[in-house]
């Protein structure tokens, strides 16, 4: 990836594209043959072991009669020249619910070329699996890209091996099965949509609320005594209500890819700054609004940055004080009522109270009697423009700039940042959030 943003990057700037990924393309292929023979080692020990114990065959051949073949194919949305890319996703995504599963075109994960043919053809896959017909379609209308899909349950006897199936067989195999094989073609149950098209969506969901209430409780109503019109208006209530809660359900992403983001930032800061630190990902799964998530994943960054360089310690001091030599640094995120909450935790010095005043009275930025601050209060501190306690300028931290950028990124959409700490046991920065549009954008 950093290769590919740095020949974008040329590209931006009118550079020559010159950029050599043969070493590159080289240590991948390597990696891969490396996972294929530690694989294939796994597979041969386990055939060892069953071929040992003949209670385990008997239990393979009683459920053999349970087992169905099918031949899937499949074809996928406009994926650019990147078909071979996405159906070698889908497949690698599928082998884990399958007991046998192999696909043509075979060299689709390493042959560009058969992007192509992928694209005008769909590529095959043959699965061997106890899951009924209904089963599949389920699983299938489920993976994101298939814009269509043709299963077929045939027998595995008129299987031939994968390997002598040619590209033109692969072709015309959906004609070729026997007539009596049982079909199921099925679009795909996802689609995409622009974003600013739920936007406007959400707006006009707003201004229904709105022209419902001005309906149902318009003052010239008050008075009178309208059994029907009352009772029509609590269900055109719950309808809107119900219209509401769907577009903003549409627009809800867990924040998974934001927190898996967080591991390249450990990793590289983590060696550049001769830590050992391990990172903890809890709750990934909760989901807040679109761009909730664009205004936090910012916030998010500079947290577990400073966190890395300013509260976990060097292995040696860890070490002196009795600490692991591995630091913990967690992510944590977890519904609590109308609100959502991401926890930035550390294990690592925690914040000075008097180092944090005596730098804030350095550069003018206290404005109120220390003794009269709570311990919170003094905490906040970092979070002002050009507050700084790094005594020099390094590649992470030293210039004022950063923290102050959190509260500012996380009040935008509503919400409010907090910090607890102890020293010598770390610090927990807390993010509340709303987690939908609802929260700070419209509605009563």
């Amino acid at each position: 990836m950093d290769f590919i943003k740095g020949e974008i990057e040329k590209v931006k700037s009118g550079d020559s594209i010159d950029g050599d990924s043969t070493q590159l393309i080289e240590q991948a292929n390597d990696f891969l043959e490396r996972l294929k023979l530690s694989s294939n080692k796994h597979v041969q020990l386990r055939e060892q072991n069953d071929s040992h114990d003949s209670n385990i065959d008997t239990v393979q051949n009683s459920d053999a009669s349970t087992l169905h073949e099918y031949v899937a194919t499949v074809r996928l949305e406009d994926c650019w020249g990147m078909e071979n890319v996405r159906a070698f996703q889908i497949i690698h995504q599928l082998k884990e619910e399958f007991q046998e599963l192999t696909f043509t075109p075979d060299d689709l994960d390493t042959n560009f070329d058969t992007a192509d043919l992928i694209r005008q053809n769909g590529f095959h896959l043959f699965i061997h699996t106890d899951k009924m017909c209904e089963e599949m379609k389920a699983l299938f209308s489920q993976v994101s890209y298939i814009q269509s899909f043709e299963l077929k349950e045939i027998d595995r006897t008129i299987l031939s091996p994968l390997s002598e199936i040619s590209e033109d067989e692969s072709k015309k195999i959906n004609s070729s099965i026997k007539e009596n094989c049982k079909n199921v073609a099925h679009q795909s149950s996802f689609i995409s949509v622009n974003v600013l098209k739920l936007d406007e969506l959400m707006d006009l969901v707003g201004e229904l609320v709105i022209a419902e209430a001005m309906v149902t409780q318009n003052p010239e109503l008050v008075s009178l005594e309208l059994e029907q019109f009352t009772k029509a208006a609590r269900h055109l209530k719950k309808i809107t209500d119900e219209i509401q809660d769907k577009v903003m359900s549409i627009r809800m992403v867990p924040l998974t890819n934001t927190f898996q983001k967080m591991n390249r930032i450990v990793r590289d800061m983590s060696k550049k700054l001769q830590k050992e630190v391990q990172l903890k990902l809890i709750g990934e799964d909760t989901e807040v609004d679109k761009s909730i998530i664009e205004h936090i994943s910012d916030p998010l960054m500079h947290i577990v940055r400073n966190s890395l360089d300013h509260g976990i310690e060097s292995c040696k001091e860890r070490v002196d004080k009795g600490k692991p030599k591995l630091g913990t640094l967690t992510l944590e995120a977890k519904n609590a009522g109308n609100e959502v909450f991401i926890f930035v935790r550390d294990d690592g010095r925690g914040l000075n109270k008097e180092k944090l005043i005596k730098r804030a009275k350095e550069n003018h930025l206290l404005h109120k009697n220390e003794s009269e601050m709570s311990d919170r209060e003094i905490y906040n501190l970092i979070f002002l423009p050009g507050f700084s306690t790094k005594d020099q300028i390094t590649e992470f931290s030293g210039r004022g700039v950063g923290m102050d950028v959190v509260t500012k990124n996380i009040g935008t959409v509503g919400g409010t940042v907090t910090i607890d700490s102890e020293v010598d046991k770390g610090t927990t920065i807390i993010i509340r959030i709303p987690p939908s549009k609802r929260g700070y954008h419209y509605g009563p």
